[in-house]
């Protein structure tokens, strides 16, 4: 088992210059990408592992339906970790229609409109947004017993109904970054071709561009995933 540490800090958005062409870490913590594999697919390691780690805290099985509330590049990996774990039933939700329909071809359903819609009905709910509102749906549409999984941070604080959750027994499980094992498991995915997103989904831009990229996405863009290239 890999520790956790919370207060960690991580090689990437904390820290100045993150997006330098060059940076140095240990040795040790290098893993090497295979001559196959593309660095615009390589560079979504970081993402996939992500989402590995949370379908394994979430020990997601065949036997599960799931409910991924995101259609980001973390809610698009979503959905190929636990397809990957053998989910077969997942829906997704989301208020863009092009990267609804990028989950769609992925093999996800679009949640049904309403404010009912699905309750009860997944034994997995993932939030891959961090609002109040995603975090309730997830909540709603998990069966009693089931799992919910926060993976999601754009709010640090939520009211949520605890009576209800302890009523219905539900399982909420906090997920941030990977372990190593989840690292080196999104590496051989990508090789493999069980994790990425099509180039049509992606753009390359040049690391000039960057602030402008990030204002971009923060407007709501559909693209699932900007690379910046030195």
């Amino acid at each position: 088992p890999h520790p956790v540490f919370p207060q960690a800090p991580l090689l990437s958005a904390p820290l100045p210059r993150r997006n330098g062409e060059y940076v140095a870490v240990r040795a040790d913590a290098v893993i090497a990408i295979p001559d196959e594999l593309a660095l615009e697919q390589a560079a979504l390691a970081e993402p996939t592992a992500c989402t590995i780690h949370a379908a394994r805290l979430a020990n997601a099985t065949a036997d599960d339906t799931a409910l991924v509330i995101g259609a980001g590049p973390i809610g698009l990996l979503m959905i190929q970790a636990l397809r990957a774990r053998g989910v077969e039933t997942i829906w997704v939700a989301d208020l863009n229609a092009e990267r609804l329909a990028m989950a769609e071809a992925l093999g996800a359903k679009p949640m049904p409109s309403g404010d009912d819609a699905l309750r009860g009905a997944v034994d997995l709910a993932v939030d891959a947004v961090g609002l109040a509102a995603t975090r309730q749906t997830c909540l709603t549409a998990t069966v009693p017993g089931g799992r919910v999984v926060w993976i999601g941070l754009h709010e640090s604080h939520s009211a949520l109904d605890i009576n209800d959750m302890a009523r219905r027994e539900l399982t909420t499980i906090g997920s941030f970054a990977y372990a190593p094992q989840d690292f080196r498991a999104a590496v051989d995915g990508l090789s493999r071709g069980d994790f990425g997103l099509p180039a049509e989904w992606t753009r390359v831009e040049p690391l000039a561009n960057g602030a402008a990229c990030f204002e971009e996405l923060l407007r709501g863009s559909s693209v699932a995933k900007i690379w910046l290239r030195p």
